[in-house]
């Protein structure tokens, strides 16, 4: 089973490469495939640590490569701040979810999108906007 899984997290990268190909830059598509690469990275299947943080290294660049083309992209931002925080870089944490916040995110939010976002996160951002307030 854990096969099968895989495999369809494989297709949907080649697709939505595919579809960057005919639309390079299109910010809906690098999110879509950095959540992609982000989740599958997630997964406890039979990967190895270094494939884990490839993968999240891949998403990373997907939300970049988004921001490049609208630095306010607030879901792109607050992903970045997810692999931020997978990644232990706490600085960067602390300026995108602080970044995040004044263009109007909120906590809440992240409970209603695309359950992307890891409990341990949300929490954290809690924490950092309570702390910052």
């Amino acid at each position: 089973m854990d096969r099968d899984v895989s495999s369809y997290y494989e297709l949907a990268c080649e697709q939505f490469k595919l579809a960057l190909e005919a639309e390079p830059d299109t910010l809906d598509i690098l999110q879509r495939l950095g959540d992609v690469y982000f989740s599958r990275s997630r997964l406890p299947l039979d990967s190895s640590k270094a494939i884990e943080a490839q993968l999240v290294a891949d998403a990373k660049t997907c939300y970049l490569n988004g921001l490049k083309t609208e630095p306010e992209d607030m879901a792109l931002m607050i992903r970045l701040a997810q692999v931020y925080h997978v990644q232990s870089q706490t600085d960067e944490l602390k300026r995108l979810v602080a970044d995040w916040h004044a263009l109007g995110g909120d906590a809440d939010l992240l409970h209603d999108d695309d359950d992307v976002f890891e409990m341990e996160f949300i929490d954290k951002v809690t924490e950092l906007l309570k702390t910052s307030a």
